[in-house]
């Protein structure tokens, strides 16, 4: 078993967002430096052997994170921000806008996150051995984007992975057959909102934080691997 605890204080953290710019009609993907963070937590890694054919493994997190100084600049050219952050006030030429995030955690940080796996071998009288096993991944809901949305937050998840290893004698050649993320969860690992898209009522066909894209992880697969040790 080892663990460790830490404590950082963290600025200039970058983050990336889809932005209006101050050109009318140019649009980036905007990349800023959040002013300052603080961050600390705990983690373990323990393992554990009660016998020579079983085999137990917990990885686990704890984290906690906020910033305490992160201003985003809004440009006003596509309408009134849309943000769970605070808004500040117009600048004199009315054309953009402070958008004030601290108090926030980190994006894509999770209080709460590990992996937890056991599996164990039966040794077969022809010299030939089976290993099923399985593992959990879990984490805690987290935020996927600096605009702070409801509809950009990941709720907490557990993904079920198994796997069955055949070993023959003296372990030169193994087969594994596998099945990843066997309950199909989806787990969205990025988010953003459309710049073009504004939410409802201004948009009867947007939602109440208008068109929000992302991707997410792999859904159930299956699949095998072949291993000759030379």
């Amino acid at each position: 078993m080892c663990w460790r605890a830490f404590y950082w204080k963290y600025k200039g953290q970058q983050q990336s967002y889809f932005s209006a710019t101050s050109i009318p009609g140019y649009f980036t993907f905007a990349t800023v430096n959040a002013g300052k963070a603080r961050i600390f937590g705990i983690d373990a890694d323990i393992a554990f052997r009660p016998t020579d054919a079983d085999t137990f493994n917990l990885q686990v997190e704890y984290i906690n994170t906020k910033y305490q100084k992160f201003t985003i600049t809004n440009y006003t050219s596509l309408g009134p921000p849309v943000t769970g952050c605070d808004i500040g006030p117009l600048s004199p030429d009315g054309a953009t806008r402070p958008i004030d995030c601290a108090g926030f955690p980190l994006v894509r940080t999770p209080k709460w996150s590990g992996t937890a796996s056991y599996s164990h071998r039966f040794d077969l009288s022809s010299g030939f051995a089976i290993e099923p096993g399985a593992s959990v991944q879990f984490a805690s809901s987290s935020w996927l984007s600096v605009e702070y949305l409801g509809t950009e937050r990941q709720d907490a998840y557990a993904m079920l992975d198994a796997s069955l290893a055949f070993y023959a004698p003296g372990n030169q050649l193994s087969l594994t057959v596998f099945a990843r993320n066997l309950t199909n969860e989806a787990v969205i690992t990025q988010a953003n909102r459309h710049l073009f898209i504004h939410p409802a009522p201004a948009n009867p066909n947007g939602g109440a934080d208008g068109l929000i894209v992302g991707s997410i992880r792999a859904p159930r697969t299956y699949g095998a691997r072949l291993r000759y040790n030379f």
